[in-house]
């Protein structure tokens, strides 16, 4: 499959960015209270390690979300697919599961330096050193529409 396909803007990045960025945060909430209610853990440790949960829980829920939904049918994330994106390999095909693992831990690393490693994405291609380190890109959804007359 030819890589013909037009690459995501900035802007339609960063509204699936803040789309997915409030799911992952209410899921991780949603299992992190879970977590403390059915381990009971709330009266064992003190808030610090509550609060540790809390971040661990986050992390895992993120990296699940930002794992598992590309790889599926819908090639990329809630945020990505109601805004008419998706996630593909460089060659213009189905991001396999490890290029999404891998992506996911250059988002961290990427976001880590006070999100220096998105910045790259603002040059050129349009591609943040997550995609540039693992061979993918984020497109617009080819539209399945009918042709032909009404």
């Amino acid at each position: 499959m030819a890589n013909t396909r037009i690459d995501a803007t900035i802007s339609s990045r960063f509204a699936a960015g803040v789309i997915d960025a409030a799911v992952v945060a209410i899921l991780s909430g949603v299992a992190a209270k879970g977590a403390v209610a059915l381990f009971g853990i709330a009266g064992w440790f003190s808030p610090y390690a509550t609060q540790s949960l809390d971040r661990v829980v986050l992390i895992l829920v993120f990296m699940a979300y930002s794992v598992l939904l590309p790889v599926c049918r819908h090639q990329g994330t809630l945020g990505q697919r109601w805004l008419g994106l998706e996630i593909v390999a460089s060659d213009g095909g189905r991001a396999r599961p490890g290029e999404c693992f891998f992506r996911c831990l250059a988002f961290i690393a990427a976001v880590l330096p006070l999100g220096a490693g998105l910045l790259i994405g603002l040059a050129g291609e349009r591609r943040p050193l997550q995609d540039r380190l693992c061979s993918t890109r984020v497109v617009q959804r080819e539209r399945q529409g009918l042709s032909g007359p009404a």
